[in-house]
């Protein structure tokens, strides 16, 4: 049995009208295509040795000669240069890095001609491409002629306010050789940076991660360069997805498009904003080549697969092998944009990234400005049934039917609980890993049931969610057909484990199936649908007349969440890429850690301070907390909605299921435990929850605060003794809150 991962209005009228008429889509939706965006004027100047483009706030220049782009922070003459100084490293390099430290652009490459590919990295300078320049509205735009590839890049420098846009547009790579270009990274030495230099990286990695320059000696021995992948590694791994230990799976994860600069005083935020779907942050520490380190994004163009032989191993059975390493042969479409947000002075921190990589999603509309429930929210997760196998017989196994759910809905509302988004896991017909195109279990309560349930849950105020796989198949208990619905890869072999038990449907299948689910749920009278997974991966389907690359990927997640909200009123996901942060009221399993680089420092908030008071975020339950007390001051300071997974009968009863995770969790023994917690959070943190960080910060040893849009600050001590400051205290293992312009 598979397990769980813990994880416009145009488009969406007509998604609904389609699920309004039949039950289904009519088709399934694109990835945008809109253009780069629009910009007020900014002054451009165009000489013989450079072309520049200057603002208020920001000068820009490029010097034709060298290829180098100079940004200068007129806030306080801060300056970012795209090529490293000689004065900046501590030995003369060779040719090779001496060209890689000055390059505007690096270019990974192919030779398409042959059957086996190996990559070649490429730039401007090595290659000595021929560089022109002309101005164009609020910038230049730049064409680079790699003459011995030949290969042609266009990429163009828009100014607006603090903020320097660098777009590679549709059609901007062209190819007219053997050789093929599989990623672009922009600009790989801007925010270059020396071990003695006053300031670090920030990546989201997990919740947010800090590499803070230092000392080679200081790095526990990692010196490599990290490429981290947003949303989702490139090449599917369906071993490690079904996994059956956590520790055995890749967690890392980069949620948000974005990473960040502090140097002294200046620094900035980076924004992916198109071509996102396919790419990657790249971290290199000092010591990889040169000794300053870099970080930047790479943009994919190509994606790798491999080509794989069989035959007969020495114990009878069969083996793989490769035969060759090949390449996508078309370039994936679409304009490549990437937008820094420059910050001088107290602003340039991580709080100051948040807020600018804040801004920026909400001014392009893919996140909301701001929540307006009145009550703190509680996600209540209730576990219905499972399935577990036997020798001869299944038995289905009931630890919460829908007239049990709603007793404890009822006694929650009894107790306070005023903002509740209760979510039905294992509802369906044959419960837990079954699909969730099957009408309710009869074992449950039936139809009927749930919608008792749902009439009740309407009444009261209550958000009922049905939780929903609509990409997972088990061979066995999923229907499916294996030649219309699976997902392929480049060489139309079907995604799946060793065992051949675990597949995944194509993205059209799964928006299709997404309309049944919507009829289903609607007839039902629920209030959404919580999706697995789509807030965790993306991947591609390269069967014949069902393709969808990442992109595409991405516009069905984001749509499947539209339809949900505009269909029954509410939209939840399992993980929060940034993608689902449009129509997400809640996304779940949110990750209060990172993931830990080995060079890396800390750990922040920085998906919480970008999302908070907009989109609603869980963690880990707390019912399956391994430390209440450290746990609960952590859910306080990074600003979580508290959740827990709860049965009405004991968990005892899931041993040896698909669903035996819980240990904890029959709702007599957490009752009152519960209505304690939330009372006492939802007294303490009213008229946060709904608010946006605006900045966090380590104020002692152990003691953190944050502070809210309204000056209201949260301090937690986590430490063994009292801290106080400025009038402030705050008791050992404990947190205080300081409203208002006080904090």
């Amino acid at each position: 049995m598979y397990k769980r991962k813990g994880a416009g209005c145009a488009l969406l009228l007509a998604v609904a009208l389609g699920l309004s008429a039949c039950g289904a889509p009519a088709a399934m939706p694109q990835a945008s295509k809109d253009a780069a965006g629009s910009f007020t004027p900014a002054t451009v100047t165009d000489t013989a040795q450079t072309v520049s483009a200057e603002n208020d706030r920001l000068r820009v220049t490029l010097d034709k000669d060298t290829a180098v782009l100079t940004v200068t922070d007129k806030a306080n003459g801060g300056r970012f240069e795209s090529a490293v100084p000689a004065s900046k490293l501590d030995r003369e390099p060779n040719e090779l890095w001496a060209n890689a430290v000055r390059a505007l652009v690096s270019l990974t490459c192919v030779d398409g001609s042959k059957k086996s590919n190996d990559t070649l990295t490429k730039n401007n300078v090595g290659e000595k491409a021929a560089l022109s320049a002309r101005p164009v509205d609020s910038g230049f735009e730049v064409t680079l002629d790699f003459s011995a590839l030949q290969i042609q890049t266009t990429i163009r420098f828009l100014l607006k306010d603090d903020r320097l846009q660098v777009v590679i547009p549709d059609g901007g790579i062209k190819e007219a050789g053997k050789y093929q270009v599989v990623d672009v990274t922009l600009l790989p030495y801007l925010g270059h940076a020396q071990d003695t230099d006053d300031g670090y990286f920030l990546y989201p990695n997990g919740s947010g991660e800090l590499f803070r320059f230092k000392d080679k000696s200081l790095r526990q021995n990692a010196v490599k360069e990290y490429t981290l992948p947003l949303y989702s590694p490139f090449a599917l791994d369906m071993e490690s997805r079904y996994a059956l230990s956590e520790f055995d799976r890749d967690e890392m994860q980069i949620m948000l498009p974005a990473f960040g600069v502090k140097l002294g005083d200046n620094g900035f935020a980076a924004i992916l904003e198109k071509g996102d779907a396919d790419a990657a942050v790249q971290v290199t520490p000092g010591g990889v080549g040169v000794a300053v380190s870099r970080i930047a994004a790479v943009f994919t163009y190509r994606h790798q697969y491999q080509v794989e032989g069989a035959g007969l191993n020495i114990s009878g059975g069969t083996s793989q092998f490769p035969l060759a390493q090949l390449y996508d042969k078309e370039l994936i479409p679409g304009d490549r944009v990437l937008t820094y947000a420059f910050l001088s002075g107290p602003n340039a921190d991580y709080s100051g990234m948040a807020r600018a990589v804040r801004e920026n999603l909400i001014n392009r509309g893919a996140l909301p400005a701001q929540r307006k429930d009145a009550a703190m929210p509680l996600s209540l997760e209730l576990f219905m049934g499972v399935t577990r196998e036997q020798l001869i017989f299944d038995e289905f196994i009931v630890t919460t039917d829908f007239s049990q759910a709603g007793d404890i809905l009822r006694s929650l509302k009894e107790r306070g609980v005023d903002n509740l988004f209760a979510t039905l896991i294992g509802w369906q017909k044959d419960g837990y890993g079954s699909g969730c195109a099957q009408p309710a279990a009869g074992k449950l309560g039936g139809a009927s049931g749930l919608e008792e349930l749902a009439d009740y849950c309407r009444e009261s105020g209550v958000r009922l969610l049905a939780d929903a796989n609509l990409t997972d198949i088990l061979k066995g208990s999923t229907a499916y057909s294996a030649s219309a619905d699976t997902a392929k890869d480049q060489n139309g072999f079907v995604y799946q484990d060793a065992a051949e038990e675990h597949l995944l449907f194509g993205p059209h299948a799964v928006w299709r199936r997404g309309g049944e689910l919507f009829r289903y749920l609607k007839d039902r009278r629920l209030s959404g649908a919580c999706f697995q997974d789509i807030g965790v991966f993306l991947y591609s389907d390269r069967s014949k007349g069902a393709v969808s690359d990442r992109r595409q990927t991405m516009a069905v997640w984001e749509n499947l969440l539209a339809v949900s909200k505009e269909q029954l009123g509410t939209a939840a996901a399992e993980g929060g890429n940034a993608y689902v942060l449009r129509h997400a009221d809640l996304v779940k399993n949110i990750r209060e850690s990172s993931d830990s680089i080995l060079f890396s420092d800390e750990t922040v908030p920085f998906y919480q301070m970008v999302t908070h008071g907009s989109v609603l975020y869980t963690g880990e339950a707390v019912n399956l907390y391994y430390d209440e007390t450290a746990q609960l001051l952590r859910l306080v300071e990074y600003g979580y909605t508290p959740r827990f997974e709860l049965t009405y009968e004991r968990a005892a009863e899931l041993r040896d299921t698909a669903y035996n995770m819980l240990f904890s969790s029959r709702f007599s023994n957490w009752e009152e435990r519960l209505a304690e917690i939330y009372g006492k959070l939802s007294r303490e943190l009213d008229g946060l929850w709904n608010q946006p960080m605006t900045a966090h910060e380590a104020v002692g040893d152990s003691v953190f605060k944050t502070t809210y849009a309204d000056g209201s600050a949260v301090y937690v001590n986590y430490g063994a003794a009292a801290f106080e400051s400025g009038g402030v205290r705050v008791e050992p293992q404990a947190y205080i809150v300081v409203k208002g312009d006080a904090g």
